[in-house]
């Protein structure tokens, strides 16, 4: 009777254990790992997030006497006003395990006036103690510079992956010592960041190994793009959208040299300067390499280039065609989308996700368009979403697919954007909060 009493409370004690993982999966805060043995249950946590982005104020943390010291990846986000060097400094000796950072900063907060920055992190002392880590990703943090960087470089000499993006205050200064001390740095994404010209061309880019680059948004010369690019081994990632000066010469001297070789992910949108005929050169070259290709915002590829374009584009799992505001631009031309989607439907059996950015006033289609819409269902299964500007023809996909059981693939473009970053190497570890 005594041994049943036992059972009966170990299995009272793991459903309350299994419902607390429940309800913490739920919050999606925590990620751990159970060990069972003979005297117990063990908890071991490898992921966590700390959200102080919107407190207003901070607990002293005396009393925090105890920390997971086997984390693998922590995600802080951070506030604009509040230090948390007095929490950082209870927690600094069980960060040695660390592989993943994420310091999520108040960009899409904060206001323009520079006497509100304040750093509210140290990370001098936080790279004193994470010499393990390959991915960091510091996301919109407004005071963070290169002095700050070259910290990082300095004693976390395994990183491979370095994300920048929206950090307006790093110029590229840090650059050269980054790429000298770094050697395993893969990954480098720098989407509107504040980097300049001059520091950006005195890195050694050809010692570099870095084949994952994300130039999004900046304001480089097409100088400056030039050298760098001719400069680096090769891509398997590159993203250049709106950069205005990126053009047709550096397109046709980076695929003389061969730089696009391995090329898998690519995103040209709103670049000006760059030809049709020079994009259909690409795309006839390496598209059958592509899995991933934006090329939006462009009003001068219209129907006709996509109908010669996408039979090249076979093993194409992303994309992200058409130009959006067409009224604003005043374009002339209209789409009839269904051979379009007819082309997609036979062409590219591996498709997730189509984006299609083209206004309801600019779309044309017919009364049989229900019957392409069947054919891009059947024939690409693995269609995850479907991104459609709102109206007529997206309520007509919609309930196409709705009608199959597949309520969640068609998407408004008002709610969804579609983007290329899944295929990057690192970007399980570079999902955050």
């Amino acid at each position: 009777m005594g041994c049943l009493n036992k059972i009966d409370l170990h299995f009272q004690t793991l459903s309350n254990f299994f419902r607390t993982i429940f309800y913490s999966w739920q919050q999606k805060r925590t990620h751990f790992i159970l060990f069972f043995g003979l005297s117990g249950i063990y908890l071991i946590y490898r992921y966590m997030t700390l959200d102080f982005s919107n407190a207003m104020q901070l607990h002293d943390f005396n009393d925090l006497n105890a920390f997971p010291c086997n984390l693998r990846s922590l995600c802080i986000c951070l506030s604009e006003v509040i230090f948390l060097e007095g929490f950082m400094r209870r927690i600094y000796s069980c960060l040695s395990s660390l592989e993943v950072l994420h310091l999520i900063g108040t960009f899409e907060l904060s206001s323009e006036s520079e006497e509100d920055i304040y750093e509210v992190i140290n990370i001098s002392k936080i790279k004193a103690h994470t010499p393990n880590l390959k991915v960091v990703n510091l996301y919109g943090i407004t005071f963070l510079d290169d002095t700050h960087i070259e910290l990082l470089a300095s004693n976390c000499i395994h990183i491979e992956c370095l994300a920048l993006n929206f950090c307006l205050r790093v110029k590229g200064s840090s650059f050269k010592n980054l790429i000298q001390r770094c050697k395993k740095l893969r990954t480098l994404l720098l989407h509107h960041a504040g980097v300049e010209d001059d520091h950006m061309t005195s890195v050694p880019w050809e010692t570099s190994a870095i084949h994952e680059l994300d130039l999004t948004s900046t304001e480089l010369s097409a100088q400056c793009l030039e050298n760098i690019l001719l400069r680096m081994p090769g891509f398997t990632y590159l993203g250049l959208g709106y950069c205005e000066f990126f053009n047709d010469k550096i397109l046709e001297k980076l695929m003389e040299k061969n730089k696009f070789s391995r090329l898998h992910a690519l995103d040209i949108s709103h670049t000006h300067a760059l030809s049709e005929n020079a994009i259909y050169q690409l795309i006839q070259t390496h598209g059958q390499n592509l899995r991933g290709l934006m090329l939006a915002g462009k009003p001068k590829l219209t129907e006709n280039f996509w109908l010669n374009a996408i039979p090249y584009l076979k093993n194409i799992r992303i994309c992200v065609l058409g130009t959006a505001n067409g009224w604003f631009l005043k374009m002339q031309s209209r789409i009839h989308v269904d051979q379009i989607i007819e082309a997609f439907a036979q062409n590219c059996p591996r498709l997730e996700r189509c984006e299609i950015q083209w206004d309801p006033d600019t779309i044309r289609f017919s009364d049989k368009s229900n019957k392409f819409i069947d054919h891009i269902r059947l024939r690409c299964p693995g269609l995850k979403s479907f991104t459609l500007s709102d109206g007529e023809y997206y309520e007509m996909v919609k309930s196409n697919f709705e009608r199959a059981d597949r309520v969640k693939v068609v998407r408004t473009c008002t709610n969804y954007t579609t983007s290329i970053v899944s295929l990057l190497t690192n970007y399980n570890d570079l999902l955050f909060n």
